[in-house]
């Protein structure tokens, strides 16, 4: 549901790290995901596009540009 969801909020996982709790696909996941903000905007939507069209997944491509307006307007993602 994350990866196949809402592409902000993937993007700000990516840009912002996630600890704790976190539900995917009705189970829950207690864990840590550093940031990878240090990569461009660039690699971040080429990473991210991969994953949205791998493994099974059928899901729309990222853009540089959707990955540039999330960085600009940065704020955590809460839960």
């Amino acid at each position: 549901n994350w990866v196949n969801g809402e592409k902000q909020a993937l993007i700000k996982i990516l840009l912002n790290g996630a600890e704790g709790d976190l539900e995917v696909n009705g189970e829950m996941y207690t864990g840590m995901m550093p940031k990878y903000d240090f990569l461009t905007d660039d690699q971040i939507a080429d990473l991210l596009t991969y994953i949205r069209k791998s493994f099974g997944n059928t899901s729309s491509a990222i853009s540089m540009d959707e990955v540039e307006e999330v960085r600009k307007s940065n704020k955590p993602l809460t839960q």
